[in-house]
């Protein structure tokens, strides 16, 4: 079984006192829809960034499929094939000309040839609902188009696991669907989706199960009717500090 596993880990951003991880250890199988939630500072997008090796833990192991990843060239390259990241703005991920070649450089660096670098596009572009849109400039995008092309790009590289930082956020309601549709079919083909969101009705309603950070560490995981068990209400869970 392909799993994720975050050991102990601890990560500090410089000029900074408090860890934002620190100490935490989560174990992610395949196949899942996991929301991942809590206030600001609680250690979901560093989270996120450590999964894709964007940062290197100052202690702790990040494992897939018990080994731990190889923080090299090579190594990081193979951890960003098996995961993948979208970010809460797509414009960070948008880089080339058009729709076509943003969502073909994934696959063309994996070292695919052009012919099988186009069916994968054409694949996440039918998926995306961007096939009409191809040879658009990706600054000539709407909003919402700009999502789906960013999450296209990434899974044309067909990553096992998929973090999404809030990128439902600033949707519209019709737009967020779409994207959420987009993780549930990528979900239902035993990949794991990673959603990080401040909603906590969409949390309850989405997702299998729910990891909740504070200060860095697991505060509460489970199924949402464990973790909301007498609503979603906020204010039934605010703690001080």
């Amino acid at each position: 079984m392909t799993e994720l596993f975050f050991d102990d880990i601890v990560y500090t951003y410089p000029g900074v006192n408090a860890p934002a991880l620190n100490g935490l250890s989560l174990r992610i199988g395949s196949g899942k829809r996991i929301a991942l939630i809590g206030r600001n500072g609680g250690g979901k997008s560093t989270l996120i960034l450590v999964a894709n090796g964007i940062i290197r833990p100052d202690r702790g192991t990040l494992r897939i499929d018990g080994a731990p990843v190889d923080y090299k060239k090579k190594g990081i390259y193979r951890l960003r094939e098996r995961v993948g990241v979208v970010f809460q703005n797509p414009e960070d991920q948008l880089f080339s000309a058009n729709v076509y070649q943003d969502i073909s450089s994934g696959p063309l660096n994996l070292g695919l040839s052009i012919g099988e670098a186009r069916e994968r596009v054409e694949e996440v572009a039918e998926r995306c609902g961007l096939t009409a849109l191809l040879d658009r400039p990706t600054h000539a995008l709407s909003g919402g188009e700009k999502t789906r092309a960013a999450l296209a790009g990434i899974l044309a590289m067909r990553p096992e696991f998929l973090f999404a930082d809030e990128v439902t956020n600033a949707l519209d309601p019709w737009i967020r669907i779409q994207v959420l549709n987009i993780l549930d079919s990528w979900a239902a083909e035993n990949h794991t989706v990673v959603l990080s969101t401040h909603d906590w009705d969409l949390a309850a309603n989405w997702a299998d199960e729910i990891v909740w950070l504070e200060k860095g560490k697991i505060y509460r995981q489970g199924k949402p009717e464990e973790i909301f068990p007498g609503g979603t209400q906020p204010e039934r869970y605010r703690r001080d500090g």
